[in-house]
């Protein structure tokens, strides 16, 4: 089984903005042909039980659930955590995909473990779950001018707000590549989980 969580916030104002990069990368998931073998789009659906827009399917024998949580970002625990709870899985079912602020804009990181490196959502996720033992993918979403002028500019602002047209040709193939990296480890036979580090070409850190 795998339980994979975008994390982001509901709503038509925050639709690509840099925050959303969970849910982005969530969409651009369930888009790919190998997983849309009866050739339509997935149509996410808004469950109640989980507070969360949610697509399941099987690929490769493996049971698969694709969560966009609806009870933003800063509350993204809960929604994961009766996830698990009603499917009756575990962490190492979990995969959490979510932007970050420190990691330069064309990077994507994998790690199975560790600290929420101040990701709100992320780091509610570990206080509801009392671990910090699942598997994230880290979406770099700092551009240059948010890295050298960190201190005078507002986090929250920087991160709802939408990419540049400079910033988000980078951005879209991250994305992909995301979506890549996922979808290999979808599958009885797929790969193994590893921690990871990957800098596209041209990125803008």
């Amino acid at each position: 089984m795998k339980i994979i969580v975008g994390l982001g916030n509901p709503g038509k104002e925050y639709v690509g903005t840099r925050h959303n990069a969970g849910f982005t990368v969530i969409d651009e998931l369930s888009k790919m042909p190998e997983l849309n073998t009866v050739g339509e789009e997935l149509s996410f659906k808004l469950d109640k039980r989980f507070k969360s827009e949610f697509v399941s399917l099987k690929h490769k024998g493996e049971q698969v659930f694709l969560i966009k949580p609806h009870n933003f970002m800063n509350n993204s625990g809960a929604a994961v955590s009766k996830v698990l709870e009603y499917y009756r899985a575990g962490v190492a079912d979990l995969i959490v995909v979510c932007d970050d602020v420190d990691l330069p804009l064309g990077h994507i990181r994998l790690r199975l473990s560790g600290g929420s490196a101040g990701q709100k959502g992320l780091q509610d996720i570990i206080n509801t779950l009392s671990t910090n033992e699942f598997a994230r993918l880290r979406i770099g979403i700092a551009n240059r001018e948010f890295s050298e002028e960190a201190s005078q500019i507002d986090t929250k602002d920087f991160v709802l707000a939408k990419f540049s047209d400079r910033d988000k040709p980078i951005f879209d193939n991250v994305v992909k590549e995301a979506a890549k990296i996922l979808l290999s480890c979808i599958g009885e036979k797929g790969e193994t989980l590893q921690a990871m580090s990957l800098e596209l070409p041209n990125s803008n850190g």
